[in-house]
């Protein structure tokens, strides 16, 4: 009953995490993310339908897609920061189903994972289609993100893109 009002929850450093929090009897999040850990924590996320920010940093995703599955069961999520995730292209589908879905999502980053320009071409489609339009989009730090072609067409669909210091043409 505790977790289903849970609003917020930064986990960024989860290896640095010194709490171990309970979610249904099990207790997850123990200094490492383990693909247990992770697993726990996706079906935990699904649970938690008043989240509004959550925010991980450094946590290898081992099964994206229940990942998403389970995000996209937060309706009033406004912030998702996903940065150093091992995030790259193949994930975009499950990313853009999430984004399309969540129409309170306000701030989404994407720091410091492995999206291409091809990925960041597929999200740049994607949010064409979304209204309203995200507030901030945070991708700097992938190898498509330097792109100056690919910070336009993104640019075009949110009020807001944070890009690398150093675009190039």
């Amino acid at each position: 009953p505790l977790m289903r009002v849970l609003r917020r929850l930064n986990l960024k450093r989860f290896t640095a995490l010194r709490e171990t929090l309970a979610v249904s009897e099990a207790k997850i999040l123990q200094n490492r993310p383990t693909i247990i850990n992770v697993s726990v924590l996706t079906q935990a996320i699904a649970s938690w339908p008043n989240l509004v920010d959550l925010k991980l940093s450094r946590c290898p995703l081992h099964s994206p897609r229940e990942f998403f599955h389970a995000v996209r069961k937060c309706p009033n999520l406004e912030v998702l920061m996903l940065v150093a995730m091992g995030i790259d292209d193949s994930v975009m589908e499950e990313i853009c189903n999430t984004v399309r879905s969540l129409l309170q999502l306000k701030d989404l980053n994407l720091t410091s994972n492995s999206l291409t320009d091809i990925g960041l071409q597929q999200l740049a489609k994607c949010l064409q289609q979304r209204t309203p339009k995200l507030e901030r989009l945070q991708v700097g730090k992938n190898p498509g993100s330097r792109q100056v072609f690919i910070l336009a067409e993104l640019e075009r669909n949110c009020y807001c893109v944070i890009p690398p210091s150093n675009p190039q043409e």
